[in-house]
């Protein structure tokens, strides 16, 4: 996203400068044209929390004074400024994007025919979500209770993808629980028997094979304990997305299978869990 400041007939440039005054806690800043700007004006105050709350500072202007910023930050910046009273100024492309992130079931996403069951209506909007969210850049959780069909959704998501896009050589990958491994095998020989499958497993060298074989390949399933033992043969290989089923399993960040997950390259990343966690930050 690219947001731009307003204030006065004050430059970009010396807007950036103005930020950095005020990140060091001065009170006025003193213009190129020699008069003093008062930093503690109110909307130059709610100006800085804006940046602040998106974790941005002077030193994400660049010279014309233009931000460029994730676009994770979109829903806030939909109402936040105009509530603390800025006159803002939509794109239509923003705007635009902001209806697609709002209304997946609109998009008209259609469930591939190879699909060979008949999506529930939740199950079809959580599809539509899916997509959704990796045609506009984002990843997302999935967080249906347990038997509700997160792996049919899933599985519907990437034989639309291989439908609808253009590449042909970037693989999805499902990292699940060991016990859960034939279980995605047996849901896409049921729903999807069309796609090619490699199970990665057995001895390091039989890992190694699939995993550096030329055969094309559709969906990669590997086992936590076996990614991270396997992540080096993972440093040059690219997903278009990853699945994390069981997503509890990453729940904290300093483990190895949180760390071996977050290593890995993927276009778009989801994870899959039915399993309620600690209400925490972390």
């Amino acid at each position: 996203l690219q947001v731009e400041f307003q204030y006065d007939d004050i430059s970009g440039e010396e807007l950036r400068a103005i930020f950095h005054s005020y990140r060091q806690k001065k009170t006025y800043h003193r213009l190129n044209d020699g008069s003093f700007l008062d930093l503690t004006d109110e909307m130059f105050v709610k100006a800085a929390e804006l940046l602040e709350n998106m974790n941005l500072s002077y030193r994400d202007f660049d010279k014309n004074g233009v931000l460029k910023i994730a676009k994770s930050h979109a829903v806030y910046l939909e109402s936040t400024p105009q509530e603390l009273g800025f006159e803002v100024i939509k794109g239509k492309h923003f705007t635009a994007f902001l209806e697609r992130l709002h209304s997946p079931e609109a998009q008209n996403y259609q469930v591939p025919e190879k699909i060979r069951i008949e999506l529930r209506g939740y199950q079809k909007t959580g599809f539509s979500w899916l997509r959704m969210l990796s045609d506009n850049g984002f990843g997302g959780i999935l967080a249906d209770d347990m038997g509700l069909g997160k792996t049919l959704q899933s599985i519907t998501y990437m034989v639309s993808v291989l439908e609808n896009e253009t590449f042909t050589e970037t693989p999805f990958l499902v990292v699940c629980p060991t016990s859960l491994v034939y279980n995605w095998l047996d849901e896409v020989e049921n729903y999807a028997p069309h796609l090619r499958v490699k199970i990665i497993h057995g001895t390091p060298e039989e890992r190694r094979a699939v995993l550096t074989d030329s055969e094309a390949c559709d969906l990669y399933i590997t086992s936590y304990p076996l990614l991270r033992r396997d992540l080096s043969l993972y440093e040059t290989k690219q997903f278009h997305t990853v699945f994390i089923d069981e997503a509890q399993f990453i729940k904290n960040a300093m483990t190895g299978n949180a760390r071996s997950v977050k290593a890995l390259h993927a276009k778009t990343r989801f994870a899959l869990t039915g399993t309620p966690i600690e209400n925490s930050l972390s």
